[in-house]
């Protein structure tokens, strides 16, 4: 399984997040993640 990134809208701000999804042997889904930052987003008035 390949990384994902993937852009939330948190607020005025749109943050950014590295993930990658793993399955372990007892069946559970493991996400690890990895910050990008965030950036403030323009005004669309």
């Amino acid at each position: 399984m390949a990384f994902a990134e993937t852009r939330y809208r948190v607020g005025e701000r749109e943050v950014g997040v590295r993930q990658f999804l793993v399955t372990d042997p007892d069946g559970y889904l493991i996400r690890f993640q990895e910050s990008l930052g965030g950036e403030r987003r323009a005004s669309s008035v």
